[in-house]
């Protein structure tokens, strides 16, 4: 019986873009979408589900925590992208800002909620060290400012016996590629989805305001570098026919991108002039 693939979806690592790639990787088979409400009551009615349900399911994917591979009689193993964390909490706040659907959006908005304030203010447990406290047993409901040098240790254990491939952010189509060799997938075609718009770069942010997040992130950046470098060291270890075909493939997703970019604009080309 195979494996249950499960995508662990840190919030604001290019997720998105990822999903899209699954839906087109595992179209048969019961595939598991756990919503962006209410996760972890979600999370725990799976193991409710009749055993016969749980084993025909293939691939589970969201903002969840780790240890749902538990869940499945078939077992499970992981996926999943990191990102910078102060790159990934200045996205997270502009993004609460911009989507109306946010629970903190109306807050944030009507408060003049800044980024400094956001972030130490304890309003959003997500700017704390978010992506350890997913990669731990628990994490969520560790208490703000909570989490020890233990939970990073665990993290890396988990991510060293579960996971497939984690990648990182800025490395997005080698760790694509390298999920595709790893996991057999057919060509992961792609277009960047769900990029933050309106948002400044670090060097238009004040440096004290850059200095709290990164404090309020330690473990982050300490798990963040960890991974950043072991992913490094995996995709020279496939050798350089990994580094020719991620090339071609880079290549190639570039010109399918631009033509369904085209194509939502509605410009077509006959004979070299556009319509």
């Amino acid at each position: 019986m195979k494996e249950a693939l499960i995508f662990l979806h840190i919030p604001k690592t290019g997720g998105t873009s990822l999903h899209a790639v699954l839906d087109k990787q595992y179209r048969r088979g019961r595939v598991v979408r756990v919503p962006g409400t209410e996760s972890l009551a979600f999370v725990a009615s799976l193991k409710d589900w009749p055993e016969a349900m749980r084993k025909e399911v293939v691939m589970v994917r969201g903002h969840l925590p780790f240890g749902l591979h538990q869940v499945w009689p078939q077992g499970g193993r992981y996926v999943t992208l990191l990102r910078d964390p102060v790159e990934r909490v200045i996205s997270d706040y502009y993004f609460v800002r911009r989507f109306e659907g946010h629970y903190l959006h109306k807050r944030v908005v009507a408060e003049g909620v800044d980024l400094e304030h956001y972030v130490c203010s304890g309003m959003n447990r997500e700017t704390d060290n978010l992506q350890v406290r997913l990669l731990v047993r628990g994490g969520l409901g560790i208490a703000w400012d909570g989490l020890t040098e233990e939970h990073l240790a665990e993290a890396k254990a988990n991510i060293e016996d579960w996971f497939v491939v984690a990648g990182v952010v800025e490395r997005f189509d080698e760790a694509l590629w390298l999920m595709r060799r790893r996991l057999g997938w057919g060509m992961p075609w792609y277009i960047r989805r769900n990029v933050t718009g309106g948002r400044p770069q670090q060097d238009e942010i004040e440096a004290g305001v850059l200095a709290r997040i990164e404090a309020r992130n330690k473990w982050d950046r300490l798990l963040y570098e960890w991974v950043r470098e072991r992913f490094a060291a995996m995709v020279v270890a496939e050798g350089a026919g990994f580094e020719r075909s991620f090339r071609w493939f880079q290549r190639l997703n570039g010109a399918y991108g631009w033509g369904w970019e085209q194509a939502r604009r509605g410009w077509y080309w006959v004979r070299g002039k556009r319509l």
